[in-house]
């Protein structure tokens, strides 16, 4: 070492550098301790001197640095594009969970409203057939006495709760649903009325309205009718 310093062009030991000044300190230091422990240790056998021994010296020495791992480039691209994949793996997998859940609700609300459309349809095919049979049961021809129900608002100032009328004239309408002309005893009705809106009365005995000339009759309304029925005095068959 003093032959490397001398090669150097140093020979005084003040143009020693200073980091070269600090290990020889150290050095120093870590021989005086080994030196004490020597001495204090004279009277303890042999294993137990070599074993405080080396337990002083790895307190004092130096320890040399662990080498450091040098990782290519190459290696952390491989790294993190191994992690990149992982994550999106998983963010591949939690799309196709949510994908999978909703194509579940799609399909769960698409066969409730075909059950629910199946429902409806055979609903109205059934009100239908009804509506259907109600009106070719009960279809009528001119000279027929039928009734009208007067609703609980029409009857202010009327006391029978059906109007009596015969049928005098039969219009068929487009949708094969006939509409009928009705007159009463004192009147002819002005609106037309539907098959579903009619009683039946073939079974009672109005004489004076089978016998009655329409053609004389004036036209009234609905609720003019009911007024000059009641003020006829013809409420009871």
């Amino acid at each position: 070492m003093w032959q490397v310093l001398s090669d150097q062009g140093i020979l005084n030991e003040d143009e020693l550098p200073l980091d070269f000044i600090d290990l020889l300190n150290e050095c120093d230091n870590a021989t005086s301790v080994v030196e004490v422990a020597i001495s204090s240790d004279a009277t303890k056998s042999p294993a137990s001197q070599v074993q405080s021994l080396q337990t002083t010296a790895n307190l004092y020495l130096p320890t040399a640095p662990s080498p450091a791992v040098h990782i290519s480039p190459r290696t952390k691209k491989r790294r993190q594009a191994r992690l990149f994949s992982n994550d999106q793996v998983t963010y591949i997998d939690k799309d196709e969970a949510t994908d999978t859940e909703d194509a579940t609700l799609v399909t769960n609300h698409t066969q409730i409203r075909a059950e629910a459309e199946v429902s409806y349809m055979a609903n109205i095919a059934k009100r239908q057939k009804l509506f259907n049979h109600v009106v070719h049961q009960n279809e009528y021809k001119v000279g027929d006495l039928v009734g009208l129900k007067i609703d609980k608002v029409d009857r202010t100032n009327v006391t029978p709760r059906v109007l009596p009328c015969k049928i005098i004239s039969v219009q068929v309408a487009s949708n094969d649903m006939d509409t009928y002309q009705l007159c009463t005893t004192t009147a002819i009705l002005f609106s037309r009325f539907q098959v579903l809106d009619l009683l039946n009365l073939s079974k009672c005995n109005f004489r004076d309205l089978r016998d009655v000339d329409s053609t004389t009759l004036p036209t009234m309304t609905f609720i003019q009718a009911c007024k000059a029925y009641v003020s006829a005095g013809l409420i009871t068959p």
